[in-house]
């Protein structure tokens, strides 16, 4: 059996966040048809990349990361 959906997607270039970015350089995320992650596809200058994570993977990654951004 096959089935149809449509996904629900972002897009941005990506020259307003990175002054590395040129011209046609984009970042994409989709969320999977059941809602438990999401897929990136980010063109830049080291090519096209694609990463999926679910969304527990996601709230660890931002663990890591952590927020060390001073606020002025």
């Amino acid at each position: 059996m096959i089935e149809e959906y449509k996904r629900s997607c972002k897009f941005t270039a990506l020259k307003p966040f990175d002054y590395f970015a040129k011209e046609g350089h984009f970042m994409e995320l989709s969320e999977w048809y059941n809602g438990e992650g999401f897929d990136l596809h980010v063109e830049s200058s080291n090519g096209a990349q694609r990463l999926s994570l679910s969304w527990g993977e996601w709230k660890a990654m931002q663990a890591l990361v952590g927020n060390d951004e001073e606020e002025d």
